[in-house]
Order: C-alpha cells, then structure tokens, then sequence
C-alpha cells in the first residue's frame, strides 16, 4: 500500500457542489466532521489528465496510462486511490467523539464551524467594459494553503493501492505513477486565478518515510482475528459459525435494482472474497491468466468456499448497541402524533393517527426489545468532462453510505475450513460495491470471533397465532418457477416449517417482493434479476399442533449467499421485543482517552479559531457595556486611531503612539476609549496578566477560563492574534453609531 502526498501551494477549493444561501456560491470537500478532504475520483481524475498529457509528450506509454486507469472497454486500471485527508486525521477524528471536550467546546465542534476553522472565504465579480457586472458577486470558501494546526503548509495524504498487473513489473507501474504525480500541478476551481496550486508526491510500499500518522486503521494482511487457540477448540457439530465485523474506512455505494442497499449482501462478500483467493492463488504460482480457470477449476478449496454450497456468508448488515441488526420487521409502525411505536401483530393503530412504515431501517434484538436505526447516507456530488467532440461536462452525484459504520457478517462453514476462510478474512482487500478504485468501497477487518452453537427452540400450542418474520431476502422456487405471489410463498414456508397455512383471525402478512441482481466482473455482465421477498416481511401462520420447532431457519434457494434466512415467533416472544428504541449505527472510531500531542495542538488551534469566530460578538457586547461619553464619542478621532492600531507593532507601541498624540482633547479622547475597552491597560504594556488581557477580549466566561488554562506562550499568542480585531470591530461599531446620532 503506497500513499499520494498532496502539498498545498496555494489556497484550494475542490468544489462540494454545495452552497450557503447568500454566504458561500461554492464550497469546499469536507466529510461529515468537518475536516477537510479531497476526493479520491476528483484526485483520480487529475492524475489521468496529467497522464494524458505525459502520453502526448512521449514521457509514459499508452500501455502504462491503461495499465494505470484503465479504458472504456474491458480492462480494468489497477490504481486504487482514496480520500486525501489532513494530517494527524485519525487523532483529530478520535478526538472529537471522546469525553474529553470541554464543555465550552461543544458549540464549536459543529461541522460548519471546524470546516471554517481551515478555510476562508474568497469574493469575486465578473468584469463587463472595464467594471463589475451587475449581479455577478461570488463567493467562493477555499481551503487555506497553511494548516491552522501546524502552522506549516497543508499536506493531505491518500491511500494509493497498486493491483497487480498481468503487462507491466510493479517497477514501471510506480514509476509511471510518480511521472503522473509530479506532472499534477493543479487542481479544483479558479486554477488560472491564483488557486489549486499543488505538489503531488508517490509514497512507495517500500518507502516509509515521512508518511505521518495520518489513517492508522488496520491494513490488508494486518488484521488480528480472535485468538487462533480460541478459534481452532473443537466444537459440537460438523458445522460451525464464525463472526465478523468490518468498518466503512470510505463511503459506500451498494447499487440495488433501482434503489441504494443500505446493507452489503451476501453475494458481494463472495465475489470480493473469491478475487481475494484469485489473486493470491495467481501471485503464489505466477499463473497467466488463459491458465487460471483450469486451476481454479481442480481447486478444491476454492469450490468449497464459493460454489457448492459448504460454505454460506450472510449479508453484512449494520452494528447497532454493540449487536447485529436485522431488517425491521413491517409490521412495526412508527407514530408521528405519540412519537412511539406500535406492532400491527396484536395493536390497533389508534383513530386520526399519522403513522410511517419502518421500511429501509434496521433492528437490533435485545433483552429490552428492538433498537431501531438507519444507516446514514449522504449526497456526494461528481464532475466528468468529456472530450469536445463528445457530450458536454455533466454533473452527477451518489447516494452512499457514510464512512466509519460499523458492520457484521456471519459465516457458516464446516470446520476443517475454519483456518482457510479465517485466513482469507484477515488478509483480504476488503471492497465492497461501486467505484472501488477512487473515493469508495474500502473497508478494514475488526475483528473474527467464533460464535458457539445454541439452537434456540420455540414451544407451541395447537391453533395459536405464529409469526414467521424474514431477517433477510428470501427466494423461493415450486416447481423450477420462481415464486413472486404471497399465496404461493405461505405454501411453501408452511409445508417446509410444519405450520397450518390459515392467517389467523384479525391478523394479516405484512409483506414486500423485490428484485435482486449482481454483477458479472470476470464476463463484465450484470446478473440475472432475481425475485425475492423482501428481509422484514412477516408472514400470520397457525400451529398445527402442539409441539417444538426450531426458533431459526433458512429456506429456499441460494442459503450460499446469506438467502432464506426467517425466524419463528409466539405472541408472547413478539411481546418481549416489541418496546423499541431509536438508536444509531455503531461507529467503528474509538473514542480517545487521552490526548495525544496532535490532539493538544488541535485543541489550542480550536480555541484559538473559537475567539476569533466570536470576534464580532465580543466586540458588540464590549461595547455596549463600555458606556462611552458623548464628549469622548465626539472627540475621538476615529480613522486616525484606527491607523494606528492596525500599523502598531503590539499593544505597547499603540500606547506610544497614542500617548505622541499632539492635540490634548483627541489624546485624551483616545486614551479614554483604550481605558474604557480594557479597563487595566497600563498592564498591558508588559507580558504580564495575560489572563486579565484574554478576559477582557472574551466575553464568554467558560471559553475565557478553558484558553486561561493554557501555557503562557499559548495564551500569548492568542492575545496577539486578536486584541487588534477587537478594537477595530468596537471602533466600526463607535463610528456607526457616531453616524446614526449625526442622522437622528
């Protein structure tokens, strides 16, 4: 795993697409904390450009450039490429969802406010004969060439992957890379105005310097499973279950048939898992590719784990309060008016009640009922250029999940192939879904554990109602047909589960059918559509007598890819898990405990964005309790004071200059105003009482006793930074105010 070193060399702004109002025409990229990104597409693209150009120059071939990114035919590019993100983004990440933060922080970790913490915002208008256009102002919010951390230039880095390629040594593929690199001068918007001046270095796998502490998460190859002596005990039964859990470290797009999965199936876990094993298979034996299939083919193992059924992988579904979820059963209603919950099965929806469907979200089970959540998406929006002669620029966005979920999958399998399917976990290049060599897919092992057996069982009573609820797609067949009717589906679950096929009284199916698909990468084809009954359908049944049945079953076709799986319920045992709960899906980020260096400086910087952000507050509220004389308002000359505040080197030499005031009334005046603003300012004159300077500048008690609690240099510089734009805030305010008396 390489990395792109991204070092600004101007200020940049790599448009989001979206907009404030009246107060920004065009943002910045930042994720969903605030913190400044660069798309891994809009990264991606820049480097194809640049690689186009070196092709017309003669500088890389155009077998390299396809190696690199590929064509519109059939040959896929093996540069993977990332978000680029902030130094230290890890630390600051964990950092901002620990109980660390002080409470006079908690308005300020809004994401709009930390996003302005890097960034400025930039006005322009369009020229027409020599003045500004009418109505043409613009602004623009760029990121800041220089980090407000460190001080120094932002450097942004991203993950760069290298996939093997069949043509061309990983030597001419770096090397073709760092050419593309160092071609990529700019990128964004406005580049020929003065921004997205950058400098793009190639980081090798083998290259470990200066790469910063930047992702931290676990790599490929570096997971850590459960222990092996935990993982390898005997267990009862031919068969046994593993589970696992992996973490969004980028966005993901799970394309459905007309509709975004909110969940990776089953059937995305084997392709990604199966060219896993491919490559690994390929690399151990430097098999050509015309020669793999007739290996593939006599390869046991292989077949095992992904065609003949031994092996059987759930669908990865969302981590919530710490248990994997499943889809929410239909028949719950949420109630707008009560702002409660209430379960069709044995509840009547109360008369003029507005109610919504809990479809597309997820319940955890737990001893006090459901928790419900959904995962939570965002818009992100897309630019593609086209050639002249072809179609015109198009913008496009994706709907897609957002980063640091938390998931987990189950695996069946037998278990002499518990060594093998751990293996292949822990070292996979975990990619699920679209796009998964630029700003999306990637996804980081957190662990394997085995899960003992425990056959739950369900008593029942001769002619009692029976719930049948679906905890994920099913797909059903009769007669080599595919099922897509609610009477013939009740056929087959009550024959295969033992169940009489009679809805019981003042009971009704809560069902959904749907479509599921695929995609083909080895043939490059989508494929078949598949009707399916969708996970959360319940289905009213009877029993046919008294008896015991299995609580968990799997039914109908492809159980290989997580399919068929449904669960038995009593009234009483829907009762138990019926009080629900709103909650959220798990984030995979632990929160820090302590803070770090990098976290220190984050904090400082923050605090010190904190008072300047609130400059115009403090300097409103400053004075209005100053009171200031109308001979003094008078008197005081306030262009000229301004001039010198601005020009004077610190606060002493603002008092020099003030004090070489020849007049007696505009001396006086000015010494006045200086007292009234900060009431002690002969102190001022030396390093000292550095917290009765920042009190008098801040005016929110609890930020102003957070900033006193820093070092003397922090506090130092903080004051430097900010007494000049207090008093020149209170002397706009003073001169308007002079204004208004004058017109009153």
């Amino acid at each position: 795993m390489g990395y792109i070193r991204v070092t600004l060399l101007s200020d940049l702004c790599v448009s989001s697409g979206n907009s404030f109002g009246n107060l920004v025409d065009s943002d910045y990229c930042t994720d969903s904390k605030g913190l400044p990104i660069i798309p891994g597409r809009r990264l991606k693209g820049c480097l194809r450009q640049a690689a186009d150009l070196l092709v017309t120059t003669g500088l890389i071939s155009d077998d390299e450039r396809k190696a690199l990114f590929g064509d519109s035919l059939d040959h896929k590019g093996c540069l993977s490429v990332s978000d680029a993100r902030i130094e230290g983004y890890r630390e600051i990440d964990s950092w901002l969802g620990s109980p660390l933060l002080p409470a006079s922080l908690k308005t300020e970790l809004q994401p709009g406010n930390i996003s302005g913490m890097f960034s400025t915002v930039r006005g322009q208008t369009r020229m027409k004969d020599g003045v500004a256009d009418k109505g043409s102002l613009r602004y623009t919010r760029v990121l800041s060439r220089y980090n407000p951390i460190t001080g120094k230039s932002m450097v942004m880095t991203a993950e760069a992957a290298l996939l093997p390629d069949s043509h061309l040594s990983e030597e001419e593929l770096c090397e073709a890379l760092q050419k593309c690199c160092r071609a990529t001068r700019h990128m964004g918007l406005n580049r020929n105005r003065g921004l997205g001046f950058v400098r793009l270095d190639y980081i090798g796998e083998n290259n470990e310097t200066d790469r910063g502490s930047v992702f931290g998460e676990t790599k490929a190859g570096d997971a850590v499973p459960a222990p092996v002596n935990e993982l390898s005990e005997t267990l009862p039964g031919e068969k046994c279950m593993l589970r696992y859990r992996v973490l969004l470290d980028l966005n993901l797009i799970m394309n459905g048939i007309s509709e975004q999965l909110s969940f990776i199936p089953g059937r995305s876990v084997i392709g990604c898992l199966a060219q896993a094993y491919i490559n690994k298979i390929r690399n151990e034996e430097s098999l050509r590719s015309e020669d793999l299939d007739s290996v593939l083919a006599e390869d046991s193992v292989f077949r095992k784990l992904f065609l003949t059924g031994d092996v059987s992988w759930s669908d990865l579904t969302p981590v919530i309060g710490n248990v994997r979820s499943e889809p929410t059963p239909l028949s719950f209603l949420y109630l707008k008016n009560r702002g409660s919950f209430l379960n069709q099965l044995y509840e009547s929806v109360p008369p003029d009640e507005k109610t919504k469907t809990l479809e597309g979200t997820w319940a955890a089970k737990t001893e006090n009922g459901y928790l419900v959540a959904s995962a939570q998406s965002e818009n992100v929006y897309h630019h593609r250029h086209e050639k002249a002669q072809e179609q015109d620029a198009m913008l496009y966005t994706h709907t897609s999940l957002i980063r640091n979920a938390l998931y987990e999958g189950r695996v069946t399998l037998p278990q002499e192939m518990l060594p093998v399917v751990t293996a292949l976990l822990s070292t996979a290049d975990l990619r699920f879904g679209h796009s998964k060599n630029a700003q999306y897919s990637k996804c980081c092992l957190k662990g394997i554990s085995r899960i003992s057996e425990c056959r739950e069982e369900v008593v029942l009573q001769k002619g009692e109602p029976v719930f049948v609820v679906l905890t994920s797609d099913m797909n059903l067949t009769v007669n080599g047909r595919y099922v897509s009717d609610a009477g013939e589906a009740r056929e087959v679950l009550s024959r295969e589960i033992g169940l009489e096929n009679r809805i019981p009284e003042k009971q009704m199916d809560h069902l959904q059918f749907a479509l599921i698909g695929g995609y083909h990468a080895k043939w490059h084809m989508q494929k078949m559509q598949l009707p399916v009954i969708r996970g959360g359908s319940v289905f009213c049944f009877e029993a046919k007598e008294n008896g015991v049945l299995p609580a968990e079953w799997q039914l109908g076709e492809w159980q290989q890819e997580g399919l068929g799986l449904c669960c038995i319920f009593t009234v009483s045992e829907m009762k138990k898990l019926s009080p629900v709960k709103k909650s959220s899906v798990s984030s995979g980020t632990e929160a820090a405990k302590t803070e770090t260096d990098f976290q220190k400086q984050f904090h400082r910087a923050l605090l010190a964005y904190a008072v300047e952000r609130r400059t115009g507050e403090n300097a409103e509220k400053l004075f209005d309790s100053i009171n200031m004389n109308r001979t003094v308002m008078n008197n005081l000359n306030n262009g000229r004071i301004r001039l010198m505040v601005e020009e004077a080197a610190g606060f002493s030499d603002l008092m020099m200059r003030i004090n070489a005031i020849k007049q007696e009334k505009a001396k006086n005046a000015a010494v006045g105003f200086i007292e009234k603003v900060f009431p002690v300012s002969e102190q001022y004159l030396d390093d000292e009482h550095i917290d009765e300077k920042l009190k008098c500048i801040i005016t929110d008690g609890d930020l102003a006793e957070e900033i006193c609690s820093l070092a003397a240099a922090d506090k130092q510089k903080i004051w430097n930074q900010n007494w000049k734009k207090i008093l020149l805030a209170v002397l706009s305010m003073h001169e308007y105010r002079k204004k208004g008396d004058v017109h009153a």
